[in-house]
């Protein structure tokens, strides 16, 4: 059996989107949840944050900022979207908040990895990349 351009082309597509999407883990019985990058591991339900094996201790508005992003990876959203995601409630200085949280969040990643996880998008917002190895 031999594989087309075509049929490849698919094939090498599907394998790029799994190799930068996260793998979530459940255990049965538990919610237990966890997404897994290279180098990266959160767990949901223990609000815990491992990088290169060591963990990141990071603060519950931290920790949901990096989870919002992370869980759809190179996706854009704006500090409105990030706000009303994590907060769950309107603050007034919303834009200055959530910069805040992410400077501290770029921080504390930063003791573990020189890598770059949250990028801004200048006029729009911030998304969450999965460096190259």
């Amino acid at each position: 059996m031999t594989i087309t351009d075509e049929e490849d082309s698919v094939l090498k597509r599907v394998l790029d989107v799994l190799a930068v999407e996260p793998r979530v883990m459940q255990q049965p019985g538990k919610e237990n949840m966890v997404l897994y990058f290279p180098e990266l591991t959160i767990y949901l339900s223990r609000h815990q944050v491992f990088l290169e094996g060591k963990e990141v201790f990071l603060t519950n508005l931290e920790f949901g900022v990096l989870l919002y992003l992370a869980q759809c990876p190179r996706h854009v959203f704006t500090k409105r979207q990030i706000q009303e995601a994590v907060w769950k409630r309107e603050t007034e200085s919303y834009e200055n908040a959530v910069q805040c949280i992410i400077s501290g969040l770029r921080k504390k990643l930063k003791q573990y990895s020189n890598k770059e996880y949250i990028r801004t998008v200048r006029g729009v917002g911030y998304k969450f990349e999965i460096p190259e190895a």
